[in-house]
């Protein structure tokens, strides 16, 4: 008898697979319910921006800060925009303004000695045609002449001698409509360094040059390698200005003629090139602390004539740095002691100056117009008091037939 075949049955999911019990369905039930509920709060925060983004609106900025503009200056311009903006130029150097009008006469030490006289020359001035008038104010041995208040000096009797004040002589000169301008000399100084020793040369051992031996009566110079010096000089400048002066003439803006032993004593700078700028430091700085005031600083005609033979020669040693000056303007005068001398111009030429002083104007004056070519320059004679009246006319038109208007008789 055959046996039947036993029939198996075949299912798909495990075979071991138990039942669930109750609590695990329930809790099952809970944890759906959990996703369910994260996935919706996923969707409300998701979805705004999602869209945004997708219809272009990108928002980056968040809610604790401010969304960024950019600046107004970085707005790209239009052609049209560009066309009627005005273009950047480049400011001009500043031209240096013209010191002296008309003719100009320096009055004498003893105009200023007090109100009184200084009324009545002011009065005789005025009835000769001059409306401008010039004072020296500080002199060749270092004196002032008025009574300053500037405080490294005001209390020292040998150098201020002065009786009357700045402003007092600028309000007479303006009772009287009269322009008012000083004239001071400045490294020409024989007296600072006694009041402060650092404001004369010095030597290579520290003790004081003078231009001369004691017993000959070598005397000191003022520095313009010292701040000191250049602080005194500007303080002067600063204090006349204040005053009311329209204008300052720096005169004595040199070194002294140093010979070569005296270069063998004193610091190598002052043999270099280098030691003018020292000079054109001095007038920048006396010209930007004289505010309002014209400043020009003066230099000798027969020293800037001769200055190919010799690059140091006196106040023609500023000429070649003349450029550097920022504000002051450049008066040229002749000494009346040049009178009479002859110029060694070069080792080819030498120039005669005539014993009168309207003919030496017309020959050195025709020679110093051609050196100067096209920078703007006053010009005038110096020691004009040894002139008299006469004389001092025939200058002025020697100057006028040159093509000179601006004129001082210094």
């Amino acid at each position: 008898m055959k046996n039947k075949g036993m029939k198996i049955k075949r299912r798909r999911k495990g075979f071991y697979k138990k039942r669930k019990s109750t609590a695990r369905k329930v809790l099952e039930v809970i944890l759906v319910i959990l996703l369910i509920a994260a996935l919706i709060f996923i969707g409300y925060s998701v979805a705004p921006p999602l869209i945004k983004f997708i219809s272009g609106e990108s928002n980056t900025s968040s809610t604790s800060e401010p969304a960024w503009t950019p600046p107004e200056t970085t707005t790209t311009t239009t052609e049209s925009e560009v066309t009627t903006t005005p273009p950047v130029t480049t400011e001009k150097p500043q031209e240096k303004p013209q010191l002296l009008s008309g003719t100009t006469v320096i009055a004498p030490d003893s105009a200023i000695a007090s109100t009184s006289a200084l009324g009545t020359y002011l009065e005789s001035a005025k009835k000769s045609g001059y409306k401008t008038v010039m004072f020296h104010l500080k002199d060749d041995t270092g004196r002032l002449l008025y009574k300053s208040a500037v405080k490294t000096v005001k209390d020292n009797e040998t150098i201020v001698t002065g009786k009357l004040t700045a402003a007092q002589i600028v309000s007479l000169c303006k009772k009287a409509e009269i322009i008012p301008v000083a004239v001071i000399d400045t490294l020409e100084d024989h007296l600072i360094s006694t009041v402060i020793s650092e404001a004369g040369f010095r030597t290579a051992d520290d003790w004081e040059w003078l231009d001369a031996s004691p017993d000959k009566g070598g005397r000191p110079w003022a520095t313009p390698y010292s701040d000191v010096t250049v602080t005194y000089i500007s303080d002067i400048t600063k204090e006349l200005s204040s005053a009311g002066f329209e204008g300052i003439i720096l005169d004595g803006v040199k070194f002294p003629n140093f010979g070569n032993y005296d270069y063998s004593l004193l610091p190598k700078e002052l043999k270099e090139s280098g030691r003018t700028d020292k000079l054109i430091a001095l007038v920048n700085k006396c010209s930007s602390t004289a505010g309002s005031s014209h400043t020009a600083v003066n230099i000798d005609a027969a020293q800037l004539l001769t200055l190919n033979k010799a690059y140091y020669k006196g106040t023609a040693e500023l000429w070649k740095n003349k450029a550097k000056l920022s504000k002051a303007g450049i008066v040229v005068t002749l000494d009346v002691n040049t009178l009479g001398t002859t110029l060694a111009v070069s080792d080819t030429e030498n120039v005669k100056v005539d014993k009168d002083a309207a003919k030496a104007v017309a020959t050195v004056f025709e020679k110093v117009k051609k050196l100067a070519g096209d920078t703007d320059i006053t010009v005038g004679i110096s020691g004009s008091a040894k002139l008299t009246a006469a004389q001092k006319k025939s200058v002025e038109n020697a100057f006028k037939k040159l093509g000179y208007e601006n004129i001082v008789l210094m």
